[in-house]
């Protein structure tokens, strides 16, 4: 997953768009769309630091579906009731095995 919080602390640092891209690994659009909820902020590139603490809060406030394991998906909460059980199965299944197995125990459809 990517980490906002290093796209908004480069991007404050002053680092490009573009070079943030090429080193991170990010599209160029995906990082546009982080960097555009600082400048809404009106946040500005090079000013005084800014604790990482700050960027975390702005992250969970303005990108909710990334930061809220309930607004992923729709069936995540059906799901999580398996935590326990699908974590056991995750050492020595495969993904579609973990599913065929709830799915037949009838713990989801």
């Amino acid at each position: 997953m990517i980490d906002i919080v290093e796209i908004l602390e480069h991007w404050y640092s002053g680092r490009s768009i573009v070079k943030m891209a090429s080193s991170l690994g990010v599209d160029a659009k995906t990082i546009r769309k982080y960097v555009s909820k600082a400048k809404e902020e009106g946040l500005v590139p090079g000013n005084e630091r800014i604790d990482r603490s700050y960027w975390v809060e702005l992250v969970n406030r303005s990108f909710p579906e990334i930061t809220d394991k309930s607004s992923r998906s729709k069936t995540f909460p059906i799901i999580d009731t398996h935590r326990e059980a699908i974590q056991e199965m995750v050492g020595s299944n495969r993904v579609a095995t973990i599913y065929q197995r709830l799915r037949d125990d009838k713990c989801i459809q």
